[in-house]
């Protein structure tokens, strides 16, 4: 069984810390999108004075925002709202989701733009015409028992949808706007089929709804310090552990009010983060953490270093996320292990580097390496080499990124000017040069 403490005391941390004043974003920011200021509940925009967030509190807590929905989770959650096989594939089309920080939930960066706003009127569109064009899929979407017309078939329908959506049950206003919608639907399309018809329109308008594009999280209260509700804990929760809306087990949870209660809590996260569908975030923070990606982009001088195949960056990558695999997911490891393991991925063009025995073809083979000599992934080829320059080393950049992205450190511009370092000279390393410059 995974365990992956790590994800479980961050997954936890997000669901303690839904009630507070202390920002878990800058104000004025705008996460949601245009001049959506974070303003504390019971606050207003005159001037008061926030709290102050250092004194000691008995409990996490957060001035919440509206962060929109990441490309991934769009594709994700249209997925599990619409019972699909598979994700639609649409978001590649997107307006990209911008990188500042290790996590791609980063609520200070996920604005809607008017050429983002089109991106999603569109997939909205398209996914509606694929799957009220499919018989089969319709029928996934019609619940048993449903009634054969009328307004009790419409509702019937329309509410699970809406529900998953929305990640709370749709209110008596919104069912009636889209009931009325769902009636319009052949005077609209042209669709002769009712239920097509109709569907086409409520699962487009759905899709393009600020309670399913948004995060919303407006507590239980209106004034001061409130709780996140229920409902609201279970999205946060699904989000962070799976990168989509809350499953039916979990929304189960919210209704009985079982997720409120510590025990119930608990229960849900070990649930989520022992299902494989958490794989994917973990993996995704520890490439981004190390740059993995640019692997792809490195080049070095075949003719200075006597051996380096024009293709090795995507041999590079490869190498990396098999390494993540194992040492996080199926060692069920973390940083410390990413850092100390002492074997790697190799194959043909990699194998003459490490003085391993050369696997047949591109096939990556699990290798033991001298932990003497190599430990974990900073001394793997990827990093190295993207790290360094085509013709040597570069120890001070790849310093640099050990202490900005492992160890958080904040550096500041060092002082005073540096002359460049001096020529290579016979029989010295990179290492000796910059220890003898500095």
């Amino acid at each position: 069984m995974r365990t992956h403490n790590a994800i479980l005391a961050m997954t936890v941390a997000l669901i303690i810390a839904s009630c507070s004043k202390a920002p878990a974003r800058r104000a004025g920011d705008g996460g949601g999108g245009a001049n959506a200021d974070v303003i504390p509940v019971g606050v207003d925009t005159d001037g008061d004075k926030i709290p102050d967030i250092a004194a000691p509190v008995t409990a996490l807590s957060y001035t919440t925002a509206l962060p929109r929905i990441t490309h991934v989770q769009w594709e994700n959650s249209v997925k599990d709202i619409l019972l699909l096989s598979a994700v639609p594939g649409l978001a590649g089309t997107f307006t990209t989701d911008p990188s500042g920080s290790f996590f791609r939930s980063d609520g200070n960066l996920l604005k809607v733009t008017p050429a983002l706003w089109n991106d999603y009127q569109s997939a909205a569109e398209t996914v509606a015409s694929r799957v009220t064009a499919d018989a089969v899929q319709i029928a996934k979407l019609i619940p048993e028992g449903t009634p054969a017309s009328g307004e009790a078939r419409a509702k019937a329908i329309i509410a699970p949808i809406a529900k998953r959506a929305f990640r709370r049950p749709v209110t008596n206003s919104q069912l009636a706007r889209l009931i009325a919608l769902y009636n319009k639907g052949t005077a609209i399309t042209g669709v002769k089929d009712a239920t097509a018809a109709g569907l086409r329109l409520v699962i487009t308008a759905i899709l393009q709804s600020p309670n399913f594009m948004y995060r919303t999280e407006l507590g239980k209260g209106s004034v001061g310090l409130t709780s996140l509700s229920a409902y609201e804990v279970a999205s946060r929760l699904s989000f962070a552990a799976w990168n989509t809306i809350p499953d039916e087990a979990l929304l189960k949870a919210a209704e009985s009010g079982e997720l409120l209660t510590e025990e119930g809590l608990k229960t849900q996260v070990k649930r989520l983060v022992d299902d494989s569908r958490a794989d994917a975030i973990l993996l995704d923070f520890y490439e981004r953490l190390f740059d993995v990606a640019s692997f792809v982009d490195t080049k070095k001088d075949a003719k200075t270093l006597g051996y380096w195949p024009d293709d090795m960056g995507k041999t590079l990558v490869k190498e990396a996320e098999l390494f993540i695999r194992e040492t996080v997911i199926k060692e069920k490891g973390g940083i410390t292990q990413i850092l100390t393991a002492p074997y790697a991925f190799v194959n043909s063009k990699t194998a003459p580097i490490y003085g391993v025995d050369s696997p047949s073809g591109d096939a990556f083979e699990k290798v033991e390496l001298d932990p003497s000599q190599r430990a974990g992934l900073l001394t793997q080829i990827g990093f190295l080499a993207r790290r360094s320059k085509e013709t040597e080393s570069d120890p001070i950049h790849r310093g640099v990124v050990v202490a900005t992205n492992v160890l958080c450190a904040d550096l500041s511009a060092p002082p005073g000017t540096f002359p460049p370092l001096p020529a290579e000279l016979p029989g010295k390393t990179t290492r000796d040069r910059v220890e003898a410059h500095t």
